[in-house]
């Protein structure tokens, strides 16, 4: 009995203890936040497979070390992914897809984007780039935490004011300041010739930079990676001209004009100058080593492959230094087949030792020419799609961007961080950094700083994201080709770039206010005559006030087009989305009451028209009217409208508007328009098999013409390049205009002018002759028997019509004229 209880009490302990273990083990786990990164554009400098294990470790251990301050951090590792580094065309498009795919699914918790990502869809006039590429019209705002509620009680003054406000849109936060990067000149202390044009830096362009070291020093720049190209070129043209917006609001004409040409053309020379000047250096290095082989046979070989290679590069000089990563150009340097290294400032850990481990002290670093440099931002996000606890991942976010471990990533890896350089006195930190990279803290503070998303921005400019991916690779194209070829093409993206191609209408946006104007003039002129004669049975017949909603139709439907002019508003578009629909509706939902009245008449042989009397029939078309006009009015307050152009920088863009749903909501609205068309279309058979006559239905091809000529009109302003459209654009609106006017002329404005001409001055409204049938006046007849009608109604006062159950069947035509 003792045996067993001493048993069960050694099961009990054991389970305790099991139990105990466990509880410990669980409580021990660390929660793993994954963040997700860029790897270094120099993974084959840094040995980046070594550095990612490296970053990771130590910033780790950061974390651990912090972790007994804030408790927060204890249970918390962090872990890194990169995505790879690599030169493709379009990588910048390859990376951000792939980026898009672990952030939807919320891989990663934490991702470090750069300003040239994050918030790089938003613009004015949007691009349809993120919305089909990314599957996210704005991807930074719909898939980002907005940080401002969790960070209001944090004091983030000690960043720069800039870089913190870059990752800001419409007052919300979208991101923390991690580091920054800028580009700068590296030379070798020895180099004297380096020295020399460094005293004169501040003063010098790439230009006059260049023409002090040909042809005896060379100089070869990394163009490969797209983000260095267009830094490059950045410079450049500020280098050329002034192109910061302190100077000019509107400096962004500067690409597109006749100076936009002079600058094109110089980047051009200069890129083929040192291009080819460095193909010939290789070749007479190639050429000197080919002298020193062993057998003729071996030198006959060599050089017949050497000038293949030739033959090969002849077509494309700048191949090698539009594709030449910051890798190589970093080996041509070192091997001094370069007198300078663009590289980045964070590049700096690179020249501190060789491959070997052993130090470098000969390296020195200067800002670029004019001391103009691109500024790079890096920023912590928050995922909103990711499982983790938010308030968590925004403390983790806001120690990943603090004062103290933004200084200690810049010991470790040379990092550049994201400091107000101007409170160094009052800041021991900033202070700290400072004493330690005093040449950085100087050049943070003298330079001319340049910021890509400015540079190409202007009020109706496409969204950043689309020019990052779409413009260094276009250039890159045409570079290749030739001169006039890349001036023509650049000068294009510019317009396509900055402007809508209603920019140059100049004198033709007036014309076409005035020319619209004046037929709607004409429309409602057209409308008091129809007031003025509703009782004559040539008007009567088609039904007077339908036909004037019908006229007031086809007017907004000929004034929509208007909506492509400036200027540009959300009011406007939500505006022209509403009246759209009241347009379409004021002429498909009358005619079928026109068509129902015509088809009475035939039927009861009088202007009597059923059980659907008039008010019925004007209580079904209001209604019908008013559903769909309710119903826009209700999309237009639910969703968020934008301007998202037809067209790109590679095409002329065309403004038009977009809204979340706009597929389903337009499904809606096509199917309602649909069952009307088809009820219109029913009726229309039915009363042409009845009437027989062309004349009787010829006001119902209104509703084809104005659907084939919206067709031809939306295709042609949508499709039509800059160059085109500027030509073309005052004949569209005036053949939109002319097709309305026969439009209205074929429903009812052939009547009015009929009767104008046969009844005379003399004639008074409601005295008009009695005729034999009242179907004689649904098509018009201009032969003797209507002449003599129309005159005989200048004296003839019996003819009434005011009541519409006045009948004609007992008269019979005695008369056959």
């Amino acid at each position: 009995m003792s045996n067993s209880i001493l048993r069960l009490y050694q099961y009990i302990k054991i389970i305790l203890l099991f139990l105990t273990i466990t509880v410990k083990v669980v409580s021990s786990e660390k929660k793993i936040i994954n963040i997700l990164m860029k790897q270094p554009n120099m993974p084959y400098t840094l040995n980046t497979e070594e550095w990612k294990l490296e970053y990771e470790e130590k910033i780790n251990e950061y974390f651990f070390e912090k972790s007994h301050q804030n408790s927060i951090l204890k249970d918390v590792e962090l872990r890194f992914n990169f995505i790879d580094y690599i030169i493709y065309e379009y990588e910048f498009y390859l990376t951000t897809t792939l980026m898009m795919e672990e952030w939807v699914n919320g891989i990663n918790d934490l991702m470090i984007f750069d300003d040239r990502f994050l918030l790089s869809e938003v613009a004015f006039m949007e691009s349809d780039w993120p919305l089909n590429e990314l599957n996210n019209r704005k991807p930074s705002m719909n898939l980002l935490e907005e940080l401002s509620n969790y960070i209001s009680d944090y004091d983030l003054s000690f960043h720069d004011s800039k870089i913190f406000n870059d990752a800001m849109n419409e007052g919300k936060i979208y991101g923390l300041p991690y580091e920054m990067d800028f580009n700068v000149l590296y030379y070798k202390n020895e180099n004297e010739k380096a020295k020399e044009i460094l005293e004169d830096i501040e003063n010098l362009t790439w230009k006059d930079t260049w023409n002090k070291l040909k042809p005896s020093f060379p100089l070869e720049i990394g163009l490969g990676d797209d983000d260095s190209f267009l830094d490059f070129f950045a410079e450049y043209a500020n280098n050329y001209y002034n192109t910061s917006k302190e100077y000019d609001d509107k400096q962004y004409k500067l690409f597109y004009n006749d100076t936009g040409k002079e600058l094109l053309k110089s980047f051009y020379d200069f890129l083929i100058d040192f291009g080819e000047s460095n193909e010939n250096n290789e070749s007479n290095e190639s050429n000197e080593s080919n002298e020193s082989n062993e057998s003729n046979e071996s030198n006959e070989s060599n050089t017949l492959q050497q000038n293949e290679d030739e033959d090969e590069d002849e077509d494309e000089p700048l191949a090698n230094t539009l594709w030449l990563s910051y890798d190589n150009a970093y080996l041509s340097f070192m091997n001094n087949k370069s007198t300078f290294y663009r590289g980045r400032a964070s590049h700096y850990p690179a020249f501190q030792k060789d491959d070997k481990g052993k130090s470098i002290n000969n390296i020195s670093v200067s800002l670029p020419p004019k001391h103009i440099s691109t500024v790079t931002e890096r920023y912590v996000v928050v995922n909103k799609c990711s499982k983790q606890d938010k308030k968590l991942l925004v403390d983790i976010a806001l120690e990943l961007t603090s004062k103290e471990m933004q200084l200690f990533r810049a010991k470790n890896f040379g990092s550049i961080p994201t400091f107000n350089i101007t409170k160094m006195n009052n800041d021991s930190i900033i202070e700290s950094y400072c004493k330690l990279q005093p040449t950085i803290c100087h050049f943070i503070q003298n330079m001319k700083r340049l910021y890509l998303k400015d540079i190409f921005k202007s009020k109706y400019s496409v969204p950043f994201y689309e020019i990052r991916v779409k413009m260094p690779v276009m250039f890159k194209q045409y570079l290749s080709v030739n001169k006039d070829a890349f001036v023509d093409i650049a000068f294009k993206i510019f317009q396509n770039l900055f402007e809508l191609n209603t920019y140059s209408l100049g004198i033709q946006i007036p014309l076409t206010y005035i020319i619209t104007s004046t037929v709607a003039i004409t429309f409602f002129i057209l409308i008091y005559f129809i007031r003025k004669y509703r009782n004559h049975p040539y008007i009567r017949v088609v039904s007077p006030n339908f036909c004037i909603m019908i006229i007031i139709g086809c007017t907004i439907n000929m004034i929509k087009v208007l909506n492509c002019l400036p200027p540009y508003t959300i009011f406007k578009i939500k505006f022209f989305y509403v009246i759209e629909a009241l347009g379409t509706g004021l002429i498909y939902i009358p005619m079928i009451a026109v068509t129902y009245r015509i088809f009475a008449i035939y039927q009861t042989k009088s202007f009597n028209s059923g059980y659907l009397t008039n008010k019925i029939l004007y209580i079904a078309v209001g209604t019908l009217i008013s559903f769909i006009v309710i119903y826009r009015i209700i999309v237009t307050l639910i969703y968020e409208f934008s301007y998202m152009p037809y067209g790109s920088i590679s095409h002329s863009r065309y403004p038009m508007f977009y809204f979340e749903a706009e597929e389903l909501q337009l499904r809606f609205y096509h199917s309602f328009f649909y069952v009307i068309f088809i009820v219109l279309l029913c009726m229309i058979i039915t009363l042409g098999n009845i009437s027989k006559k062309f004349g009787d239905i010829s006001y119902i091809f209104v509703t084809y013409i104005i659907n084939i000529s919206n067709f031809i009109v939306e295709m042609l302003l949508e499709s039509l390049s800059l160059e085109y459209f500027e030509k073309s654009f005052l004949v569209i609106i005036i053949f939109n205009d002319i097709i309305t006017m026969v439009c209205v002329y074929l429903l009812i404005g052939s009547r009015i002018i009929f009767i104008k001409i046969y009844s005379g001055e003399k004639t008074i409204v409601n005295l008009y002759p009695t005729p034999k049938n009242i179907t004689d006046f649904v098509p018009l007849k201009k032969n003797k028997k209507n002449r003599f009608i129309m005159q005989e109604a200048s004296t003839c006062n019996n003819g009434n019509f005011d009541n519409e159950n006045i009948s004609f069947s007992n008269y019979t035509q005695t008369n056959n004229i």
